[in-house]
């Protein structure tokens, strides 16, 4: 009678599971949901004119500053295309500035799991004497070179949130191409009332960076459950019109800038995970033996 009961169990999981599985036509792979992606020339062949034209279906354009000349290099990371962006070298001050209220609120970081800033980048100069940085928004979460050290970082939370940033354990090279990816995963997190600060709100999650020296991507580290990050027109930072700066701070032509070249910056939101396709095959195997499994043995 046990016996019975359990592979009755069995077949109904493995059903309801395969329906669920196919019956949906559940996505075999996840994309990432473009807040903008910048690849030159087509985003601008003359950064003196000062407009940059997102190539993803976000359309939030930018606009340069301190850029006298035309800005670009034809150096780029090895089997590249285009341009990268020269930012000069002795804090020349330059950088892209989206020109519109980017409001990544803690609400739309929930709704969508998390965010990713990803880029390329060339440093010049072995002057730390400043952060450098490489992405930032609204000033405080940012893909930077630390200060002093030339360690690549990825930091969520400013100086604000205890252990909120994962560095390299030593600094960059100098002339030497780098790719920086750094993730926030909201982990399936919701945003919530914040009860430092009303009125706003917060989530929380992980956060991880993966740096390619040279060899491919290679996951630095991951830290969770101290994240969390304020977001939005109302719990920014106090900067009363957030906005995404790449190569310098948005809010200053002192603070942060980066020297070098800076190839393909984009940022996303992460969007829904999904197991590979691979995952799935295993899945299903598994599941349609449960289920022939359970049939042989009700025979």
């Amino acid at each position: 009678m046990k016996g019975d009961k359990m592979n009755s169990m069995i077949s109904k999981i493995a059903i309801v599971a395969v329906i669920v599985l196919f019956g949906f036509g559940a996505p075999l792979s996840a994309e990432y949901v473009p807040i903008f992606d910048y690849n030159f020339p087509a985003s601008g062949s003359d950064l003196s004119l000062g407009a940059v034209t997102d190539l993803s279906p976000a359309g939030n354009d930018g606009f340069t500053t301190g850029f006298f000349d035309t800005g670009l290099s034809p150096n780029v990371p090895d089997g590249m295309t285009g341009n990268s962006v020269d930012f000069g070298t002795n804090n020349a001050g330059k950088r892209i500035t989206l020109n519109q209220e980017l409001v990544m609120s803690s609400q739309a970081v929930a709704d969508n799991g998390g965010y990713v800033f990803d880029a390329w980048f060339y440093c010049t100069s072995s002057d730390f004497s400043k952060a450098r940085t490489i992405i930032t928004y609204s000033g405080q979460e940012n893909l930077r070179l630390e200060r002093y050290t030339g360690q690549i970082g990825f930091n969520i939370g400013g100086n604000t949130v205890p252990g909120s940033i994962i560095k390299t354990s030593g600094g960059v090279e100098i002339n030497k191409w780098y790719h920086a990816v750094g993730i926030f995963d909201t982990l399936g997190n919701e945003a919530e009332d914040d009860p430092d600060s009303p009125g706003t709100k917060r989530v929380y999650g992980e956060i991880s960076l993966y740096v390619d020296a040279g060899s491919g991507l290679e996951l630095i580290g991951t830290a969770s459950d101290l994240m969390t990050v304020k977001r939005g027109k109302s719990d920014d930072y106090n900067n009363a019109t957030p906005l995404m700066g790449i190569g310098l701070s948005p809010y200053s032509d002192t603070v942060a800038p980066f020297n070098g070249l800076i190839y393909n910056p984009k940022v996303s939101f992460l969007g829904s995970e999904v197991p590979e396709p691979g995952t799935f095959a295993l899945l299903a195997a598994g599941l349609f033996g449960l289920a022939a499994y359970a049939w042989k043995k009700r025979k």
